[in-house]
């Protein structure tokens, strides 16, 4: 069984040793840690988690330098602290996922950010594509990329980080707007959506559950594509009916 804590840091809890530590005698056999990584730059605390039982990191990585990420995250030191954090996760041996997300402010220097996460010592990095989230003072935007654009900086980013060595993967960027290597789908293959019970794949199939996790059923069968008109774009904040 896995287990990953995650929301409002859970490495900057009190109780979070504790909780890893019963996560595991819980009987789960993988725990996953999502953290902004400030607390990993205390060793003893970092080195408290792999005790605890940490199997793996993921840290987010807004910047390749205090200047961007620290704005970005609203706190000074923010950067140093994620920094050295993730340098000792390496060390200490978790397995580590940076998350970069793709954004207005670190869009034009992620091909540094690629670098400075393998000069860390971290060997998989992640480029999201956030959506907007509300918070108790509205809905901030003022940070987010439209589809279109993110997509190609991602892109550039994530040739540049195989280069470096690292493993790239995404999350959030729809299929259609990755390259064949960055998701594995072969050629003149179509996806659709099948998660939820209204998706088109269930709709036009059948609504057929999983017996147990109530999930809809993997629907695998041949089709024909017939050209219908340009498709409106619907993925991202302020997205048009034009591609971006």
């Amino acid at each position: 069984m896995h287990v990953a804590l995650h929301g409002s840091s859970p490495s900057t809890m009190t109780a979070g040793i504790l909780l890893l530590t019963r996560a595991r005698q819980l009987g789960y056999t993988f725990v996953q840690l999502q953290t902004h990584g400030r607390r990993l730059a205390d060793a003893p605390y970092a080195r408290a988690l792999r005790q605890a039982g940490v199997d793996a990191l993921e840290v987010m990585l807004l910047g390749a330098d205090a200047a961007v990420h620290d704005r970005i995250a609203g706190a000074d030191g923010a950067f140093r602290d994620t920094a050295t954090g993730l340098q000792l996760a390496a060390r200490f041996g978790f397995d580590v996922l940076v998350t970069v997300p793709v954004l207005r402010r670190n869009g034009v220097h992620l091909a540094r950010t690629m670098a400075l996460v393998h000069r860390l010592g971290v060997r998989r990095v992640q480029l999201s594509f956030p959506r907007p989230v509300e918070t108790r003072d509205g809905v901030p935007t003022e940070e987010l990329l439209r589809l279109g654009p993110a997509s190609a900086l991602a892109a550039r980013a994530a040739r540049h980080a195989q280069k470096l060595g690292l493993s790239v993967s995404t999350e959030g960027f729809p299929l259609c707007r990755l390259e064949t290597w960055l998701h594995g789908t072969p050629d003149a293959t179509v996806f659709m959506p099948f998660a939820y019970v209204e998706a088109a794949a269930n709709l036009l199939t059948n609504p057929a559950l999983d017996p147990f996790g109530k999930i809809p059923e993997f629907k695998y069968c041949a089709v024909k594509v017939t050209a219908g008109g340009t498709p409106a774009e619907r993925f991202g904040y302020d997205a048009s009916a034009s591609p971006a």
